[in-house]
């Protein structure tokens, strides 16, 4: 995940930039652009820059929780060098070639043949087709956000689609910018031409699934063949979310779980594993329930030792003296309970 964010920068970049460099493979290299001025101004700012900042600020590999129980993890950021950063910009990069050359052309393919008409029996001309491009165009860069997205908040779901939705208003804008301001006049009606048309539709369903549909596979492809820390950490999080969340539905509410190194659950486990039941749900509740208090008081008795100077010297002379044990531990007795450290 680290540089996840630059890397994307360049890759969105690379989407709109690469479509009119694949334009100009069919109009004879006459520089010609197939987007519209409005369009590449806004797409930056407004339909790109949400998915981002929402995708940097939330988005978390795995819990805090885990990220302290496992400070093994901060070793990716330290061993990330120039040329791993050179060989995921290259990645990057062929994947934003392959979505704006797939999103080119899958939508010439279905709206610029020559008998591909309006309803009314028109063409659709070149800034016409060019929307329907950058609306493709939009959608795979949003979604390419939303395949590598682990923890998806109300913020980052508001973002993503947000982004989506609001280029639709914003084109039905634009059409009628020509007939109430006298500007751009080359999409004037656009909207009217496109949205009721099925083709349309087909055009953006079949540039977005094939733009997509690649990234996910090779994004589950990679966990399943080649998964990092983090990866195998996260997983057991969810196991262990979907057991604890069965034995809330099946006991009722439970006092909060600590999560400690071993990610260890709120109920013990062993008796599924050898298949022996309990003897009722009651004894399972209140296991449960002591199991919690246990780890509650114990990782409030670690953070308080680990800020316990008397704890932390006697660790000390303890190790320089070659007299310490693997088991041996500083007790915190002579500290009143409510002393604040």
């Amino acid at each position: 995940m680290f540089c996840s964010q630059v890397l994307y920068a360049f890759y969105k970049n690379f989407v709109y930039a690469m479509a009119n460099v694949w334009f100009g493979c069919v109009s004879a290299m006459s520089a010609q652009p197939v987007f519209t001025t409005a369009a590449i101004a806004t797409f930056n700012v407004l339909w790109t820059s949400l998915p981002t900042v929402a995708f940097a600020c939330f988005d978390q590999d795995v819990s805090p929780a885990t990220s302290l129980a496992h400070p093994e993890l901060y070793r990716e950021t330290s061993r990330y060098s120039n040329p791993r950063f050179l060989l995921d910009a290259f990645v990057w990069l062929v994947s934003a070639s392959w979505h704006s050359m797939w999103c080119l052309f899958a939508c010439l393919a279905i709206l610029g043949d020559p008998e591909a008409s309006t309803s009314d029996g028109k063409q659709w001309d070149l800034f016409t087709i060019g929307i329907a491009i950058f609306t493709a165009a939009v959608i795979a860069c949003d979604l390419k956000v939303a395949v590598r997205t682990n923890h998806w908040t109300a913020f980052n779901a508001i973002a993503v689609f947000g982004s989506i939705a609001a280029w639709f208003p914003f084109v039905h804008a634009l059409s009628d910018a020509w007939a109430s301001f006298g500007v751009f006049a080359s999409v004037a009606g656009v909207s009217d031409a496109l949205f009721p048309e099925p083709r349309f539709w087909l055009a953006i369903s079949v540039s977005v699934v094939g733009s997509i549909i690649p990234d996910a596979v090779a994004e589950i492809t990679k966990r399943f063949l080649a998964p990092k820390d983090w990866h195998l950490l996260r997983e057991r999080e969810c196991i262990e979310r979907t057991r604890r969340d069965r034995l809330v539905t099946r006991n009722g509410p439970l006092l909060p779980t600590h999560h400690t190194s071993e990610l260890t659950v709120s109920f013990d486990d062993g008796d599924e594993k050898k298949g022996v039941k309990t003897s009722s749900s009651a004894h399972e509740g209140r296991s449960s329930w002591s199991s919690c208090c246990v780890e509650s008081k114990q990782a409030m008795r670690d953070r308080r030792k680990s800020r316990n100077p008397s704890y932390l010297d006697a660790l000390a002379r303890a190790r320089m003296m070659e007299e310490i044990d693997p088991d041996w531990e500083v007790t915190n007795a002579e500290l009143d309970e409510d002393e604040e450290l």
